[in-house]
């Protein structure tokens, strides 16, 4: 769990950089949450599951976003590929972020166990999730 977490924290730290001078505001404010509970995870070794679980959540729907950004540099936007890519990216986000999530934000806030910045952190991806899904 730990070389999940800092890897995942490395990738963060690069991206969030890409992000501010970028200026994409809202994936900045995403990572700043992220990397502070993984930040508390590697550094007090607390959390681990509670980390990696909300990796996988957050993260399993990346590629069919990445995917949509190269289908529409290829000029392929309105293909079937594309509106498949967008069904599934759609069913996982939802799935993952917004059914699956909350209650493990929940436990996450529950556990007494958990540190602070832990706690803001899988609020903060949650509330994000419920602003980027509407």
């Amino acid at each position: 769990q730990t070389l999940c977490m800092a890897l995942s924290l490395s990738y963060f730290t690069y991206d969030l950089i890409y992000c501010a001078l970028c200026g994409d505001f809202m994936n900045v404010v995403h990572h700043m949450f992220t990397m502070g509970g993984l930040a508390s995870g590697v550094l007090n070794g607390k959390s681990g599951a509670e980390l990696v679980a909300c990796l996988f959540l957050m993260e399993v729907s990346n590629p069919s976003l990445h995917l949509r950004t190269v289908l529409i540099d290829m000029g392929l936007k309105t293909s079937s590929l594309a509106s498949v890519n967008s069904l599934v990216f759609a069913l996982m986000f939802l799935v993952c972020r917004l059914v699956i999530g909350p209650p493990l934000v929940w436990k996450t806030l529950a556990c007494p166990d958990n540190d602070y910045i832990v706690k803001a952190g899988g609020f903060g991806i949650l509330a994000m999730s419920v602003m980027w899904g509407m």
